[in-house]
């Protein structure tokens, strides 16, 4: 097998599922469900607009996350006061603990994965990634 970007790619991202995997387990949060968490961890007093913008995926997606983020005890909605076809999200103790966890998960694996390069290579092959992404 040639060994090119996208074998690398793939081989990054299976050990990045292998780590989240051990590592998340115990808190019963998928991968889907993480990406929520930090978005609404990250954002005070949010709306699911906000955070399916954010995500980048559709309302009717959002919200069926969301939903079961709430129905797990994860998220909590409140009514918004100034208009009540809207809701804010918040964490919940359960969510904010699964927000620490989710990301620390990520910047463990990072650190992990960038001791291995000298302070150089790890901003060349930041800087040589973004490109290919532009």
């Amino acid at each position: 097998m040639k060994r090119n970007l996208l074998f690398y790619m793939i081989g990054l991202r299976s050990s990045f599922l292998d780590y989240y995997k051990e590592r998340m387990e115990e808190i019963n949060l998928s991968k889907g469900q993480q990406y929520f968490i930090l978005a609404i961890g990250s954002s005070k007093m949010c709306s699911p607009n906000s955070i399916s913008q954010l995500v980048k995926m559709d309302a009717g997606h959002t919200t069926r996350y969301i939903n079961k983020l709430v129905d797990s005890g994860f998220v909590v909605k409140t009514p918004n006061p100034n208009d009540g076809r809207s809701c804010f999200l918040e964490l919940t103790i359960k969510g904010k603990e699964a927000y620490k966890k989710s990301r620390n998960v990520f910047a463990d694996w990072i650190d992990n994965r960038m001791k291995r390069l000298s302070h150089e290579e790890g901003k060349q092959i930041l800087n040589l990634l973004a490109k290919l992404l532009e």
